[in-house]
């Protein structure tokens, strides 16, 4: 013990000594130890920690897939409710889509969050209401339906935490629905923004809609059922289903993943601090308000910080403390067996390290070249001094087409006369955020219903392109003569255009994509392609049409300033 306190007494002036070289020492131990416990943290967070549910391993997504060109997609009602009644392994099954809602007649008015879910979906999870129920299967249908289960933030926040609350009204969008529960403060599904659930209420039209990819569906297997009896059972249906509709289901099949799997996704890094990482981190990264210090992963990598230091300062201090100096001149001299048998040990550990240090050099640069390439990726817009608002008329206050028009019109005018703006336009669905996909027939052509290409559809206003910074290549944009009652028109990206029209001219030509019936519409112009779904994503085919020609009561405002926004 004397020996070992005179050792740290010596080490501790020589830190003193030296206090550059303690500074360097100190700081690579506060940044490793601090590294490890941050990745750590987040990746238990986002990848380890399971979900929030009761008994997430038996629960699952179901997503319809198409190769090559959607192996990820979106679920139609009526092949849902086919799932629904054919499938025998699960327990329950659910299906549900984002939306938002206009919280009007409790203060300003607030746009908020909404799910729209199918009954039974909150009793799936495993997470009982605080206050009230779930939803009964009677409101799950068309005309039954004006019911809300709400959040706690929401009961909180704008509803005065009225222990009342069950049974009153609230105005959502211009409709009035009863609140029949309360969430506790932990359940958030499916995003932690959601502050309103409402039921879905398929009609008679979502019954028979094969082709409307619309849904999210999520199903809980029963206790004897395995994931890969799910996949066979969903597959044969999916046959089933295309056997029946050949010109709607024909090449879709199942993809059934656990839930935890698909929430997280390709999500799989490595980072450098919380707060640094949660600065940087893309606001849509799943489980991203779960991050926080894990205290355990800090106190182990303070301990094994610890622990490695005194093992590999103790062995080779108790090796030295053994040696005869007589034996060790002998090997030396006469190179013995066991000399050399340390050597070669010695020898493996400097080639190993080296080994291990090259590899994460490698990983590194590769890494960081990704990284580089990524950031050099061209959008295809220009992202600078450009704000985006998004703004979600009431279907109940504005019902008719030539009153969303006017709302809109008079808003962009509006908007166009701040101080500092340079341009502003408008669009029905995002680029990289949103997605929007639509079949695509060419006229004069004989193509197959079933297997029709496809393209990404925008609804924009005429200086949408400008606002955005998209460069037109050929033909013309939109004008005010592209009017409701004028000949329909398109303009179309270069990908499409080479796709469809490979050593033609497009210009003139006339398709109709599978929306608002069978219509064609003229191409009038050509703009470069549009980065969809994330920069590292294959561009596809786009198509943009006058937001006056298919108006919605949802629009996207892009203000282009001169300064910061």
């Amino acid at each position: 013990m004397d020996i070992l306190l005179r050792d740290i007494r010596y080490g501790t002036r020589m830190l003193l000594k030296d206090p550059g070289f303690t500074l360097v020492a100190v700081c690579a131990l506060a940044l490793g130890i601090g590294a490890n416990t941050a990745i750590f943290s987040v990746v238990n967070s986002i990848l380890l920690r399971p979900l929030p549910y009761v008994e997430t391993d038996r629960l699952v997504e179901l997503r319809e897939v198409k190769q090559p060109e959607h192996p990820d997609f979106p679920v139609t009602p009526a092949t849902f409710l086919e799932w629904q009644k054919q499938s025998t392994t699960f327990e329950g099954m659910s299906a549900y889509y984002n939306t938002n809602v206009n919280l009007v007649g409790t203060g300003e008015p607030e746009r908020l969050r909404a799910a729209r879910v199918s009954s039974g979906l909150i009793d799936m999870l495993g997470i009982a209401p605080e206050r009230g129920r779930d939803f009964l299967p009677d409101e799950d249908r068309e005309g039954e339906s004006m019911v809300a289960i709400i959040s706690h933030r929401l009961w909180q926040s704008r509803l005065g935490a009225n222990p009342g609350i069950l049974g009153q009204t609230v105005k959502l969008s211009g409709n009035n629905y009863t609140v029949v529960g309360v969430m506790p403060p932990s359940f958030s599904f499916p995003e932690a923004e959601t502050d309103v659930w409402l039921p879905i209420a398929f009609d008679a039209d979502d019954r028979q809609a094969f082709g409307a990819h619309s849904l999210s569906s999520l199903g809980r297997l029963k206790p004897d059922a395995s994931i890969q009896q799910a996949r066979a059972e969903m597959t044969a249906i999916a046959e089933h289903l295309a056997e029946q509709h050949p010109d709607m289901k024909s090449g879709w099949t199942v993809n059934v993943v656990p839930m935890l799997d698909y929430v997280v996704g390709s999500t799989r890094l490595a980072v450098w601090g919380v707060e640094g990482l949660l600065a940087l981190a893309p606001t849509d990264l799943p489980r991203l308000t779960d991050v926080g210090i894990d205290t355990r992963a800090l106190l182990f990598t303070l301990g094994i910080t610890l622990a490695t230091g005194l093992i590999f300062g103790l062995v080779p201090a108790l090796q030295a403390s053994k040696a005869d100096l007589n034996e060790t001149l002998k090997d030396a001299g006469r190179g013995s067996t066991e000399g050399a048998r340390r050597h070669r040990v010695r020898n493996i550990l400097v080639v190993s390290e080296l080994a291990i240090s090259l590899m994460l050099l490698i990983g590194g640069g590769l890494l960081i070249r990704s990284f580089w390439r990524l950031q050099r990726v061209d959008p295809g817009f220009n992202p600078s001094n450009a704000l985006a608002l998004s703004v979600a008329l009431p279907q109940m206050k504005y019902p008719e087409k030539s009153q969303q028009t006017a709302f809109f019109g008079q808003l962009l005018q509006a908007v166009s006369l701040l101080p500092g703006v340079q341009s502003v336009g408008g669009t029905d669905v995002m680029p990289i955020v949103n997605d929007f996909v639509l079949g695509v027939v060419v006229e004069g052509r004989s193509q197959e219903r079933s297997n029709l290409p496809k393209t990404r559809y925008f609804g924009v206003t005429s200086e949408y392109f400008k606002a955005m910074g998209i460069r037109l290549l050929r033909g013309r944009e939109f004008d005010d003569h592209d009017r409701a009652d004028s000949q329909r028109v398109v303009i179309i990206n270069q990908t499409m255009a080479d796709r469809l029209f490979p050593g033609e001219d497009p210009i003139g030509k006339r398709i109709h994509i599978t929306m608002g019936g069978e219509i064609f519409r003229e191409i009038v112009g050509i703009v470069n392609d549009v980065k969809q779904g994330g920069l590292d994503k294959e561009t596809l085919s786009q198509t943009y049409e006058p937001f006056s020609q298919e108006p919605s009561t949802f629009m996207t405002l892009i203000v282009r300033s001169d300064r910061n926004p």
